[in-house]
């Protein structure tokens, strides 16, 4: 598919989700289809550290967005970014640090088309993987589901506006090829290659690892029956 202007690719989804299992997927199958090039070059791009800087470390908006503007405006057309930063990234936990995907779909539509994935998992496994991230197990679901309960208000914005966002499951990965494909453009059979050669998905089971009552915190923290 040839591009006019840059794409730019952000898989949200809270910490846990399976980012790093599904960013291989989509190197490859970008990589493979469009060349290296494109990949080598925007992966962790510079719009990535204008959004940190405005959300995470309250550098001037102003500048950042110029900044990614002044970025775009100077690559190839038919570049392809990919951003697959996770919620809440690394030390920066408060909602108040979180991107803004609803703002950061305004920034960049007039200069870049952009598209969103949403990454969901078993909310169970998805808390356990990273439990010692708040102190407790406990403290790390609220920590999650509140950050989801953003991350949710502002998919609603986008898609107000008539924008789609593509509804990817880790669990479910093999059977969301096309789905995948269409977010990156490329075909099925290089997402079903690359998900064969690149998905290492996890084998942990969460009924082995939490307790009767931690199960019961995480479905209260999350508003699960």
């Amino acid at each position: 598919m040839s591009r006019t202007r840059p794409l730019f690719v952000h898989v949200i989804g809270l910490e846990g989700c399976g980012h790093h299992g599904l960013f291989p997927v989509l190197a490859q199958a970008v990589t493979e289809t469009h060349g290296g090039d494109e990949y080598n070059r925007f992966f962790r791009n510079k719009p990535r550290n204008a959004f940190n800087g405005m959300y995470c470390r309250n550098y001037s908006k102003r500048d950042c967005i110029r900044g990614a503007h002044h970025f775009l405006g100077q690559i190839p057309p038919d570049s392809i970014m990919l951003e697959d930063n996770s919620y809440p990234s690394g030390n920066y936990r408060d909602v108040t640090n979180q991107w803004d995907i609803h703002e950061i779909y305004h920034t960049l539509k007039d200069h870049c088309d952009v598209r969103f994935a949403h990454l969901t998992r078993n909310v169970f496994n998805m808390v356990n993987s990273r439990r010692e991230f708040d102190e407790t197990l406990q403290a790390h679901a609220e920590k999650m589901a509140e950050i989801g309960r953003y991350i949710d208000a502002k998919m609603a914005d986008i898609e107000a506006e008539g924008l789609t966002i593509t509804r990817l499951n880790y669990d479910e990965l093999e059977s969301q090829t096309v789905e995948i494909g269409a977010l990156i453009d490329c075909p099925s059979e290089a997402i079903e290659k690359a998900i064969n050669e690149q998905f290492k998905k996890s084998t942990k089971n969460y009924r082995d690892l939490l307790t009767t009552d931690e199960i019961q915190g995480i479905k209260n923290a999350f508003g699960l029956a």
